[in-house]
């Protein structure tokens, strides 16, 4: 059984996978560009962000071979979600590159229930699937499963 607590790095493809031998992935990425650019409320792409804006203003200050590197992470194949101002970070990550064909998913803390189905309309836009470990689908009944799950939690053990 998943246990939300273990959905901290998930991903969208159209097909299960192996992540350490299986290389690149079947999103299209001019759609994931586009379902974040429709997403701005949700989504900021990092070149857009406190963090990206200060790397980009530093540039010059990086090496030839870490230019490039970090130009390219700064290029619409990374977006952030859900400041938290008390840590000043982003608490999802979410990435995409036209040579991963893969769309990953990092959360900085436990998700919650709202944020895997948003994830999973994600996915259903990109006519993929949200996997965690490359094999496991999450759909709208393991979702289901883990609301339910988290419910019971909350309200403790029976008493007699």
């Amino acid at each position: 059984m998943i246990t939300i607590g273990k959905l901290t790095f998930l991903r969208i493809d159209k097909n299960k996978f192996d992540p350490v031998r299986d290389g690149k992935g079947s999103i299209d990425y001019q759609k994931w560009v586009e379902y974040i650019n429709d997403n701005k409320e949700i989504f900021v792409w990092y070149e857009d962000t406190e963090n990206g804006k200060r790397i980009l203003n530093k540039i010059d200050t990086f090496s030839e071979e870490d230019k490039e590197i970090i130009l390219a992470s700064l290029n619409r194949v990374r977006c952030e979600a859900k400041f938290n101002p008390k840590k000043n970070y982003y608490d999802i990550s979410v990435g995409c590159s036209e040579g991963s064909g893969r769309v990953t998913i990092t959360f900085e803390r436990r998700p919650k229930i709202e944020e895997i189905r948003m994830f999973l309309d994600m996915a259903k836009y990109l006519d993929a699937m949200l996997l965690y470990r490359g094999k496991t689908i999450i759909d709208e009944k393991v979702i289901e499963e883990l609301e339910n799950n988290s419910k019971m939690r909350k309200k403790g053990p029976l008493k007699k």
